[in-house]
């Protein structure tokens, strides 16, 4: 009987299963390195997104913080502001009252001196003239009114101009007849300080509604304290 020598047989699978199992191994390990680089880089790709929320969460945060200072010191500009405002609307008051307490002192000693009687008629008559006429110059003075003006355009900036510009035809006592009015004064109070009678007020400020070209229904006043 003869023996069939299969070794070579053996040898050449041996081979095959060899290489095959080596193939076998380097694709495996070639699809694992695939998964695990794809694994990483989604890893990565998920950090670096949660470190760009992270990043963006700040700037909004920042910007937040930013919106809030500004609201911040706006509001306290803001309150400053006021305060400067209510104090400059004091001082204002203050130097108007002043202003009012000197024409009344002013009126009040030029009726007395109207009452005084004389000893010598001829020579009391000059000094009294004299003295009246000084009182008059007070009365107009300027330089209470400047410093009035300086006072009301702090607190009122370009009134003065605006209004003038407006309406050329109003003129200096009809300036000073809407600041008075501005600061919401009775008619009265305007009297005292412009050295006329009420009745002489309502007069002018007829006047100045036509030269505003104000209708008849529109109220001056309310028409000054909006301006």
């Amino acid at each position: 009987m003869e023996i069939v020598d299969n070794s070579g047989l053996i040898y050449q699978f041996t081979i095959g299963l060899i290489f095959l199992a080596t193939v076998i191994f380097y694709l495996s390990m070639f699809f694992y390195s695939k998964r695990l680089t794809t694994s990483v880089i989604k890893q990565k790709k998920a950090e670096q997104d949660l470190l760009i929320s992270n990043l963006n969460l700040q700037n909004e945060r920042i910007e937040k913080d930013k919106i809030r200072l500004a609201e911040l010191a706006e509001r306290e500009r803001a309150k400053r502001l006021e305060q400067e405002r209510d104090l400059r609307s004091k001082e204002l008051v203050s130097n108007t009252l002043l202003f009012q307490k000197q024409v009344d002192l002013l009126l009040r000693l030029d009726e007395n001196l109207k009452e005084i009687p004389a000893e010598d008629p001829s020579k009391a008559k000059v000094k009294l003239n004299k003295l009246r006429r000084l009182i008059k110059s007070n009365l107009n003075q300027e330089d209470t009114w400047d410093e009035f003006k300086i006072q009301f355009e702090k607190l009122h900036p370009s009134f003065f101009e605006k209004l003038k510009t407006s309406f050329p035809k109003l003129t200096a006592n009809d300036l000073r007849h809407c600041a008075f009015m501005k600061m919401r004064m009775n008619t009265k109070e305007i009297a005292r300080l412009l050295n006329i009678n009420p009745t002489s007020v309502q007069i002018s400020r007829v006047r100045m509604k036509k030269k505003m070209n104000l209708g008849a229904e529109e109220d001056l006043k309310q028409f000054i304290a909006a301006y």
